[in-house]
């Protein structure tokens, strides 16, 4: 697989602690207009999207804190050092096989750096509430229960 090694991005987002509601985290996203949200535990990150947060919020028994989402029991790798080039940064994500990687953490914010243009264009966008469970598309004018624009049927879910 090629990577494009000339681009690299980063969004800054807002830290939170890993046992923060799913609706704290939410509101925090809505105040930043941003479509993710990055926990700690104080030595671990996570980046979660506000696809994972509707969801849970729209499924009743999912769980109440962000520790409860399924993507929280993955950890974020964070850059061991400042590095000279987006080169050797891209080189580091590859050998990680990450997509994208926490750097310059400050108390409650963060820096995520990637070289996928849509994971930085999904996470720059605001939070909407609806989200499609399968593909974690946005569903901006979607009802709860409904069909996605990808055709997925019953899989919307809207808070």
């Amino acid at each position: 697989m090629t990577r494009d090694y000339d681009t690299t991005n980063s969004v800054a987002l807002s830290v939170v602690d890993i046992d923060a509601t799913l609706e704290e985290a939410l509101e925090r996203m809505r105040q930043d207009q941003r479509s993710g949200i990055v926990a700690t535990d104080g030595t671990r990150y996570w980046l979660l999207h506000a696809a994972d947060v509707v969801i849970a919020l729209a499924v009743p028994d999912s769980g109440r804190t962000l520790r409860d989402l399924p993507r929280a029991r993955i950890p974020v790798p964070v850059a061991p050092q400042a590095y000279e080039s987006k080169t050797m940064l891209r080189h580091w994500l590859d050998s990680v096989a990450s997509k994208y990687v926490v750097m310059d953490i400050l108390h409650h914010r963060v820096r995520v750096v990637t070289y996928h243009e849509e994971l930085q264009l999904r996470l720059e966008s605001s939070p909407v509430n609806c989200y499609c469970a399968v593909d974690k598309k946005p569903v901006p004018s979607g009802a709860n229960g409904g069909t996605c624009p990808d055709g997925h049927a019953g899989q919307v879910c809207c808070i």
